[in-house]
């Protein structure tokens, strides 16, 4: 974890610097509607190092401008290890032509398995 964090907070830092306050505005705000909800989840699924990075993340989108309820479901989902998951699924269905069910079974049992 520890290699993991400056990286982290190096992205973190050009996040604020090349990504404007109109964007996560637009994208995160009041005007976004569902947008939001879709946006904050993918963006937790993308997210690596979990809420030692998460929180942070959350802070620079809520002094550019993004709505409370965005920056709560994002740190929602990356509590739930949500990215874990997504990137299960996606390896799952690069690498084999498991139907969805059997990937999800599959996934139920890797976890029984930790």
């Amino acid at each position: 974890m520890i290699l993991i964090l400056p990286p982290a907070f190096v992205i973190i830092g050009l996040f604020e610097i090349w990504i404007n306050q109109e964007t996560i505005d637009k994208s995160f705000g009041k005007v976004s509607g569902f947008k939001k909800y879709i946006y904050s989840i993918l963006l937790a699924a993308t997210t690596v190092g979990g809420t030692f990075v998460s929180f942070p993340v959350a802070n620079s989108l809520y002094h550019k401008g993004a709505g409370f309820k965005a920056i709560f479901t994002y740190i929602t989902s990356a509590s739930l290890a949500l990215d874990f998951l997504l990137q299960y699924i996606f390896l799952q269905l690069s690498n084999s032509n498991l139907y969805l069910p059997e990937i999800f079974i599959e996934f139920t049992i890797h976890l029984a398995n930790k």
